[in-house]
């Protein structure tokens, strides 16, 4: 209910003004305060959240707030340079805590009259409030049927009106106006307000009222206030992997436009975006420690910037090593680092724990679903001759599927923020790859599969678009390549993440032409990707080259040669495990082609059995570094740091 209202006209220069409270402010209550003035940008006290600003010239704007359980009597509003002023503030009790369900505004020119629009309120008992700023003083006639709690012609020439109807059903509200003196086409700016009672039970996702821009005093965005840093802790484990997300950091007041790290950064271990996302550069890959780094982060935007700490506390715990999330089952390679020397500290996917099918929730294959009469899951189509799953709605999830049967299936991710996991796939009769990822797809997961092939093809296809993670994933006996993935024309800096998965036996068809790679890029000509992560994965080569199968290893780059071959901005190679058991045969574990890298690579904590890596007849080592195309690579000569690679034959480090 309405409880008081209070109004000022001045035609007096000012720099700022006290808006005084018109009666007796109570916690829970409904404030607004409407401000005409012409000097620019108007900085609230603290606790008052913008809902509008006029940009048409009517120099309007509105604030709200929730009345704490003490309030002051009077509210100092400033704004950058001297000018006129008008004010208006109003108070109502049985408010929601959460009150604005819905809002617009409209501006214009006109003799009369002045149109408020329509909105549709969430609650079927909400209160309607219009709001006038009129650049033309006089008399004004309320809309009918609305109560006017406010109508001031102020010293400014100016008009400020407020007027509100109690609601009955969630229906857009009709258009409300007000009629003015009618003798001059005045610029006008209105705002129209739905207000949730008390108690009201509002939408999941509640109306957040846009923060619009203030044009005066050549402000050119940022919702009339400079943005505020929240200050906050980031706690992460050890190992710092390249573009690894540290935190996003939280801010109030304007939106910035632009973010920055202006103090704690030196060495160039962080990187900031302008979301305020911040990520660990390959700098802080190898170099970050398990210490705390005080940063300074700067919010931009057009009216001002602020700044504030962040602190980033990285721990030397394990837990980065995948096992916390691992799906539930039995290690398939268990007892596989027995006897070495020297094996990796922390928990190895595939040994150490379980990799693919969750078997808690999937005891057995016979537990999933047959995709050919299942019940498909939303966003998801099926084309049952051509056996093929599209993922094409936004947040589409294909789970538990057995995707083996009927000669094997594939399943396309084509959508943006789509899932697979806890599927079976095998490459059968049908000769499908079984997983893709299209470019017309972005942020694609894969997880918790099981991926087998016995005919011709690649297991996984990425076209890329965006940020593609496969994780927790089981791959084996593969006829050719693992996995194939392609920056392709017309997209460009997407990025690769492949974390705690199994990949063995790739190049199975040998003899009858294929090329194996547990992993290979083939970039369109001038096309390059932002970046390519691969930490705690097992890559593991059983079968015996006498017999045939033999594999490149991963080959990140991409294997279109020449000068125009696209590139790949940053790759990160840490805490991976590499066998090659005796009779099989790996050229090189990781090859890093210079040529087609633009920044920077890591190479580090690796460890390597290289027993069947780059031996005798044929050749190779650990990896490759330089240009591997031999006078035909790429335009580019990026630098690569190795560091702590461990032989776990003998304990001692590879260089």
């Amino acid at each position: 209910m309405f409880k008081w209202k209070n109004n000022v006209g001045s035609a007096t220069a000012a720099l700022s003004t006290s808006v005084g409270t018109g009666g007796t402010t109570a916690l829970g209550d409904f404030l607004i305060v409407m401000i005409d003035q012409g000097g620019g940008v108007v900085t609230p006290p603290a606790g008052w959240t913008l809902i509008g600003a006029a940009n048409n010239g009517s120099n309007a704007v509105v604030f709200w707030k929730i009345a704490g359980a003490s309030e002051p009597s009077s509210y100092t509003f400033s704004w950058a340079s001297s000018g006129t002023f008008d004010w208006a503030i109003a108070s109502w009790s049985g408010v929601s805590g959460t009150p604005i369900d819905r809002s617009s505004q409209t501006t214009g020119t006109s003799f009369g009259p002045y149109v408020a629009s329509s909105v549709t309120p969430i609650g079927a008992t909400d209160l309607l409030l219009c709001l006038w700023d009129v650049e033309w003083g006089g008399t004004y006639t309320p809309p009918a049927g609305m109560t006017t709690r406010v109508s001031v012609s102020g010293a400014g020439n100016t008009y400020l009106g407020i007027s509100e109807l109690q609601l009955a059903s969630n229906a857009a509200t009709a258009t409300e106006s007000t009629a003015g003196p009618g003798t001059r086409n005045a610029i006008f700016w209105t705002t129209t307000i739905a207000l949730a009672p008390a108690g009201a039970v509002q939408a999941a996702t509640p109306f957040v009222p846009t923060m619009r821009q203030y044009m005066r005093a050549g402000a050119t965005g940022g919702g009339g206030q400079a943005p505020v840093v929240t200050p906050a802790t980031f706690t992460n484990a050890m190992p710092a992997t390249l573009n690894e997300v540290i935190g996003t950091v939280g801010f109030t007041g304007g939106t910035p436009t632009s973010w920055a790290i202006t103090a704690g950064n030196t060495a160039g271990y962080f990187a900031i975006s302008n979301a305020g996302v911040i990520t660990v550069t390959s700098a802080g890959a190898a170099g970050i420690t398990a210490t705390t780094y005080n940063l300074t982060c700067q919010a931009t935007n057009a009216v001002g910037s602020n700044s504030g700490a962040i602190n980033v506390t990285m721990t030397a715990t394990q837990s980065a090593d995948g096992s916390a999330g691992a799906p539930a089952g039995t290690p398939q390679y268990a007892g596989l680092l027995n006897g070495y020397v020297a094996r990796p500290p922390w928990n190895v996917a595939g040994v150490d724990y379980h990799v693919g099918i969750d078997r808690t929730l999937y005891p057995t294959n016979a537990s999933l679903k047959a995709p050919s009469t299942a019940t498909l899951p939303a966003g998801v189509t099926r084309n049952i001759s051509n056996h093929t799953f599209s993922l094409s709605g936004n947040g589409a999830v294909v789970d538990g599927f057995d995707f083996s049967l009927d000669g094997g299936w594939m399943a396309s991710i084509d959508g943006a923020n789509c899932t697979i996991s806890n599927c079976n796939f095998k490459v059968g009769s049908n000769n499908s790859t079984t997983a893709a990822v299209s470019n017309s797809a972005t942020n694609a997961l894969i997880k918790n599969c099981e991926i087998t092939s016995i005919g011709s093809t690649q297991q996984i296809m990425v076209g890329l678009n965006g940020t593609v993670t496969m994780m927790y994933n089981l791959m084996t006996h593969c006829w050719g390549q693992n996995i194939v993935f392609a920056s392709q024309t017309g997209h460009g800096g997407e990025n690769v993440v492949l974390k705690f998965n199994v990949i063995a036996d790739a190049g199975e068809g040998f003899n009858q032409g294929a090329h194996g790679d547990w992993i290979q890029a083939y970039n369109a000509n001038g096309v390059n990707t932002n970046s390519f992560t691969c930490n705690y994965n097992l890559w593991l080569q059983t079968d015996q080259i006498a017999n045939g199968p033999r594999t490149q290893g991963i080959s990140a780059f991409s294997a279109n040669s020449g000068p125009a071959s696209g590139g790949c901005q940053t790759e990160d190679y840490e805490n991976n495990t590499f066998i090659g058991e005796a009779g099989a045969y790996v050229n090189y574990a990781v090859i890093i082609d210079t040529t087609r890298l633009i920044g920077s690579a890591i190479l580090k904590n690796n460890y390597f059995d290289l027993t069947g890596i780059g031996q005798a007849p044929y050749g190779g080592a650990a990896w490759f570094i330089g240009d591997y195309s031999g006078g035909n690579g790429g335009p580019y000569n990026g630098t690569v740091t190795v560091s702590g690679n461990i032989n776990m034959k003998t304990g001692g480090a590879i260089t």
